[in-house]
């Protein structure tokens, strides 16, 4: 069914509900908003993960790299 603009019928309907539309709209709206900022979140919480995963990794290196070091030490000699 198609209406007309001059329709008298649609005109009321959309005149006894404009509050309830406008409701409608503005809760699409903030559902849609919240959706993005939960996407978001989400790739936020990747990116945090990545690079703790990152650090963890470099942490790790740094001590195989201390120990290394530690192990080559010459020690001095033992005279007693």
């Amino acid at each position: 069914m198609k209406f007309k603009k001059e329709d008298p019928k649609t005109s009321e309907i959309l005149t006894k509900n404009s509050e309830l539309l406008s409701s409608l709209l503005d809760n699409t709206n903030g559902l849609t908003r919240f959706q993005d900022c939960v996407k978001k979140a989400q790739m936020l919480k990747e990116d945090v993960n990545e690079l703790a995963l990152f650090i963890d990794f470099d942490e790790t290196i740094t001590k195989i790299h201390d120990f290394n070091e530690y192990r080559n030490i010459k020690k001095a000699p033992d005279y007693f």
